[in-house]
């Protein structure tokens, strides 16, 4: 709904494997066309039939178990809940853990934990809006920032004593509003937040 009470219509479109959401306005500007019923059908099981070819592994992490008393404890950015059944036949319920949060959580009850993200997964979240803190090499956090009309990648938070050995990993400097700020190259966002986590 809109800040007045008017309501935004939406649409669900189910493929195969996911599910999309859509504002129904937005099917007028795009490619999508009423077909019938046996059009979308032979359409339907030609995409299940590629997609029955092609072998696609996810990593998930699922929080499970007496989830309420800790349901505040919980990430509430990223809230969805998913049955899983695993390869021996054991069905799971439980609510979904962003991979970014996973360490955080564990961390959170106290458990000890190595997991570490990888420079594709940390700039598929910046892409998605979120902040990654990091705690190594140093304490700092990585956001996607608007600069001059454009998306950039910026280390927010490093001492400054860091700064000549982020530039001799790729990141650059500007001086935006009397303050000098430290971005990552977004061509070379790869290796450079491989070098910065030193993955």
């Amino acid at each position: 709904m809109t800040e007045q009470g008017e309501l935004i219509r939406r649409v669900i479109l189910h493929p195969p494997l996911r599910r999309e959401y859509h504002y129904f306005d937005d099917l007028a500007e795009s490619a999508w066309e009423e077909v019938s019923r046996r059009t979308f059908e032979k359409l339907w099981q030609c995409e299940v039939a590629e997609l029955a070819e092609r072998l696609t592994s996810e990593t998930v992490y699922l929080a499970t178990g007496l989830l309420l008393p800790i349901w505040s404890s919980l990430p509430i950015d990223y809230v969805e809940v998913r049955r899983i059944v695993d390869e021996e036949g054991r069905s799971w319920l439980g609510r979904m853990v962003h991979e970014l949060d996973v360490a955080k959580l564990l961390e959170k009850f106290d458990i000890a934990t190595t997991v570490g993200l990888s420079p594709d997964t940390i700039i598929k979240a910046l892409g998605e809006g979120r902040t990654i803190p990091i705690k190594q090499p140093f304490e700092a956090t990585i956001k996607c920032s608007r600069v001059a009309g454009e998306q950039r990648y910026e280390i927010v938070g490093m001492p400054a004593e860091q700064l000549f050995w982020l530039m001799c990993i790729g990141c650059f400097t500007e001086i935006i509003a009397f303050r000098k700020r430290v971005f990552i190259s977004i061509g070379a966002a790869s290796a450079i937040i491989g070098a910065l986590l030193r993955v």
